[in-house]
């Protein structure tokens, strides 16, 4: 069968694979019919893919891909204990729902699964802990290379023994107090990190009774929580808190109708009000500083409950957070006293005292321990206690391994249980998979099947608990049990490829399970490296890499980003099997030139064994995996030089610098300041930061510093800061330049003035410098040297700090699509000197701005490799959106590959190919119904075209379709 008939077959069955359609079973004639138009229109210039998996992979594959398993997951509905964590630490608390999460999640083992294990709750590609909240983990790759030589029990032993030495960090308590408006105050923190909680009460949630709080709040881009009684899914459910933007103080009442009253007075404002909410059985009023706020009427909820809570009775009394959701107060709270009956709020400027009606009152004071704790000065006694930091990382990582245990027994069990009401190829294939699974991963793989078991179930559970880690080089940790088995007659290529191919197919589990309508789908960082040099400089390339570019070809899941690192010495045949799999289109796999990467990262200071064994966060920034603590903070240079000009500030008069070099001055002075800033908040970054115990088992020094992945326990810190629309920036400083000071056509306030009102009245200057001065993307020396002027002045401004107070500074250049939100309407992006109005979506990472690139593709690497990526050891990225006919056959394979080559020998750092009809493109953009599966690359990873929204789709069709 051909590929468009399997094709064909899929979509009026189950789903389609190659990254193009589904249509679930029972279509009628009519959308039979339409789903055939569409695939005579996608499959047109799809070049065929050769069959090698069996059917029953296939059929899995396009299970998976439609949707079906991400539909199936559901939320949490088991709670912790609450009264068990009071006053024990974060790292605790999060072994702890580890563990319930291991006992309670649902279980998913399907007929013909070569390999098990699947995260079924919502919070993880919500990237939440389930159960605690906590946000969870991204934009890293752990150390799973070392997991699976060890298995868990070598990793337990390791933290036996490093337990069993002692001397475990103990972070020093600290009072985290504030001056009040009479007093101590308690400080909060946005995070949610640090927190007091208290035993609930039946008399803090009876109706009628009022709540005062005297708080400071700093921000409103988040909601803040003052105080919570109970989880959300408990009518006895109460929270008091800020809501997000308007800082509207507010709150939440679950149990009655309506739920949420957020009233119009901002308290965002750093300054101490004193906030009331008395809550009768037929009203509800609020008070910002003893003025009335908002009154609304209120009724019992019918069944006690509003929207989709259970009438669970969890939870505590949280002051300073609700970590139930990961929601924290950027701010203070001095004090908290709740009352029954409907009382008159406190006087303005005076301190609370408890009396008759008193059920609690919270004040700040510190224990002998130097920990801050809430006293309540009721008859009740009940004090609030702090949330405690460190000292058990080690005992919580134990307890996270015994959790991890107890999800594979509870597969073993259920592998039983199938084994026995089977028969066939089909007890065959459990009883295949339960071997594996009783021996790995507590033990080291023997085997390929097993190390690929191994590896997916230690994958499986981090992302269980929510934590989105890169895979990294599969090749490289596989390729050895492979080859063995090859050798002594175990398996076949093709068995292998078979195995192989399901883990493809547990990773786009999450497919479906969320609506989504933004920047796309399979954004969960979980990208894999391919290929390229160990740490001793010798090349891994193995049958897995083949085994990994025959899956991606004939499956097409999207979901992993595939980045295959090359080198002068690649041979031809891995660039011409790269390309091959480009053609299909959806930009699955890009390549890093790593002669350049490994001098960059050793030219930043990094062992040349280590640089050798870099791979990614995930996304395409470089790190050194199993070691880092990464993040980075994107800026975007080009509102920076629209600063320069003036364009924020239309009512002042325009500056008027004598010549390009002093403007050029002005522009990169902003810059030096905007790095400056980076630098200020990198200093202080991941101290006593979320807690992490899961995941610091598989980081490179967490176990042995006793401390977590986001409080400095990690090898390596890099905090990176990303420039954003770089070629943009030098097309208008060049039209500047040109204009203003070489041909004198305009004076530059001038200029300002077009500028401020968006080319309005000046459409032939406009298409003039559109047309006439050039740009970056065409292999032009003048356009190309003025982007590389300000590419070496940022870099230049960035090094000057390589490492500060244990965080490295490594710079790189992205735009992620960003470039859609700098453009927006709030956005601070103007018009600009190149000759784009106001909403323009201009240059995505470092490639040429869209419609600019007018030579084609090997003019757009050739301007882009003049730069020196050495200078930029955080990478930087140049995609192409090639059209179909130049890939055709043979020929367009090897343009494909000489393009690869090309740009490997030119310097390049790392390229992404995109093979798609922008007319399909807008067909799909048309009627998403036709297309549901349709890939795109969108920066670091791929996407379903039908989850962007309009605006990311505009920016992928705008992209300049290439001819090579």
């Amino acid at each position: 069968m051909n590929r468009r008939d399997f094709l064909w077959q899929a979509t009026t069955g189950v789903a389609a694979l190659g990254g193009g359609l589904y249509l679930m079973g029972g279509a009628s004639p009519a959308e039979a019919a339409q789903t055939r138009d569409a695939l005579d229109a996608w499959g047109a210039w799809r070049p065929e893919s050769p069959v090698r998996l069996s059917e029953s992979t296939r059929t899995l594959a396009q299970r998976a891909l439609s949707g079906e398993h991400g539909r199936s997951m559901v939320r949490a509905d088991f709670h912790l204990d609450e009264m068990d964590t009071l006053g024990v630490t974060q790292d605790m608390r999060y072994a702890l729902a580890a563990k319930l999460v291991a006992e309670k999640a649902p279980l998913r083992v399907l007929p013909g699964e070569k390999i098990i294990g699947s995260a079924t709750l919502l919070e993880a590609p919500a990237h939440q802990a389930p159960v605690v909240g906590y946000g969870s983990v991204s934009h890293t790759t752990i150390g799973f290379d070392k997991g699976l030589k060890l298995g868990y029990r070598g990793l337990r032993e390791k933290i036996q023994e490093r337990l069993a030495r002692g001397n475990v960090h103990k972070p020093e308590s600290r009072p985290r107090t504030t001056e009040g408006r009479y007093g101590k105050a308690a400080l909060t923190d946005g995070s949610g990190a640090f927190h007091w909680a208290a035993r609930p009460l039946p008399e803090y949630a009876a109706a009628p009774m009022t709540i005062e709080c005297r708080a400071m709040v700093r921000s409103k881009g988040h909601y803040n929580i003052l105080a919570a009684h109970r989880d959300k899914s408990s009518p006895l459910h109460w929270e008091l808190y800020t809501a997000h933007a308007s800082g509207g103080f507010s709150v939440y009442l679950p149990g009655w109708s309506p739920a949420v009253h957020e009233s119009a007075v901002d308290i965002c404002d750093k300054a101490w009000h004193d906030l009331a909410m008395v809550h009768t059985e037929d009203a509800v009023r609020l008070y910002v500083d003893g003025k009335l706020a908002l009154e609304s009427a209120l009724s019992r909820a019918p069944g006690g409950m509003t929207g989709d809570g259970q009438g669970a009775d969890t939870g505590l009394l949280w002051i300073g957070a609700y970590p139930s959701a990961g929601m924290g107060c950027d701010g203070a709270v001095e004090a908290l006293r709740l009352s029954s009956g409907a009382r008159a709020p406190f006087p303005v400027d005076w301190p609370l005292q408890a009396d008759a009606a008193t059920v609690g009152l919270w004040t700040a004071a510190v224990d002998e321990r130097g920990d801050t704790v809430l006293r309540d000065a009721s008859a009740r006694g009940n004090d609030a206690e702090p949330t405690r930091n460190g000292g058990d990382l080690l005992e919580s990582m134990l307890l996270c391994l015994d959790a991890a245990e107890i999800w594979r027994q509870r597969h073993l069990t259920l592998l039983d249980e199938r084994i026995a009401a089977s028969d066939g190829e089909e007890r065959e294939t459990y009883a295949r998979v339960r071997d594996a699974l009783l021996h790995v991963p507590e033990n080291p793989p023997r085997n390929f099947h097993e190390a690929v078991q191994s590896l997916w179930f230690m994958y499986a559970f981090q992302r269980l608990m929510g934590n989105w880690s890169g895979i990294g080089r599969i090749d490289e940790m596989l390729g050895p049990y492979l080859e063995k088995d090859l050798a002594e007659g175990i398996l076949t290529m093709d068995e292998a490829r078979d195995i192989l191919a399901h883990f493809w197919i547990k990773g786009c589990e999450w497919i479906g399970a969320f609506e989504t309508r933004g920047s796309g789908d399979a954004q969960h960082y979980q990208n894999i490296i391919l290929s390229g040099v160990n740490a001793a400089g010798e090349d891994v390339t193995n049958a897995v890499t083949w085994l990994v570019l025959d899956i991606v070809e004939e499956l097409h899941i999207s979901d992993y980003p595939i980045a295959v690192r090359v080198n002068r010495n690649t041979p031809e045949k891995l660039f011409r099997r790269i390309a091959e799999v480009q053609r299909h289109g959806g930009g699955v796999v890009a390549i890093y030139n790593e002669d350049v990467a490994i001098e960059a990262l050793v030219k930043f200071g990094y062992p040349v064994e280590e640089a050798r064994c870099f791979a990614n966060d995930g996304c395409w920034e470089m790190l050194i995996p199993g070691k880092t603590c990464f993040s980075y903070v994107p800026f975007d240079a080009l509102s920076l030089l629209h600063e320069t000009l003036g364009l924020m500030e239309p009512e002042k008069p325009a500056p008027d610098f004598p010549d390009f070099d002093s403007l050029y001055a002005a522009y990169t002075a902003r810059l030096d300041k905007c790095l400056q800033g980076h630098h200020a908040m990198a200093d202080g970054w991941c101290v006593g930061g979320a807690s992490t115990p899961l995941l610091s088992i598989f980081v490179d020094d967490c176990i042995e510093s006793t401390r977590g992945y986001y409080d400095r326990g990690a090898h390596y810190y890099a905090l990176a800061p990303h420039a954003g629309g770089l070629a943009n920036v030098g097309n208008s400083l060049l039209a500047l330049k040109t204009l203003v000071y070489d041909q004198g056509r305009l004076t530059l306030p001038e200029f300002v003035a077009v500028l401020r009102t968006d080319w309005e009245g000046h459409e032939s200057l406009r298409r003039q410098v559109q047309t006439r001065i050039p740009c970056y993307g065409n292999d032009n020396d003048e356009a190309d040297g003025m982007v590389r002027r300000v590419f070496d002045d940022y870099t230049d401004l960035a090094a000057r700090v390589r490492e500060r107070n244990g965080v490295l500074r490594p710079a790189g250049l992205s735009t992620f699509g960003r470039e859609i939100e700098w453009a927006a309407p709030q956005g601070k992006r103007k018009a600009s000197p190149d000759g784009h109005r106001v909403g323009a979506i201009l240059a995505t990472n470092f490639s040429p701005s869209p419609g600019t690139d007018a030579k084609g593709p090997t003019a757009v690497l050739r301007s882009y490799c003049k730069m020196d990526f050495t200078r930029t050891p955080n990478c930087a990225t140049v995609e192409l959106k090639m059209h179909p006919d130049t890939v055709r056959g043979e020929a367009g394979v090897t343009a494909l590959a000489g393009l690869m080559r090309g740009f490997t020998d030119l310097g390049g750092m790392f390229l992404h190919i995109d093979v798609v009809d922008s007319e399909l493109l807008l067909d799909a953009q048309r009627h998403p119904e036709k297309y549901p599966n349709l890939a795109v690359r969108i920066a670091g990873w791929s996407a379903r075209f039908a989850t962007l929204n309009k605006d990311w789709q505009d920016m992928v069709i705008a992209r300049t379709q290439q001819r090579a």
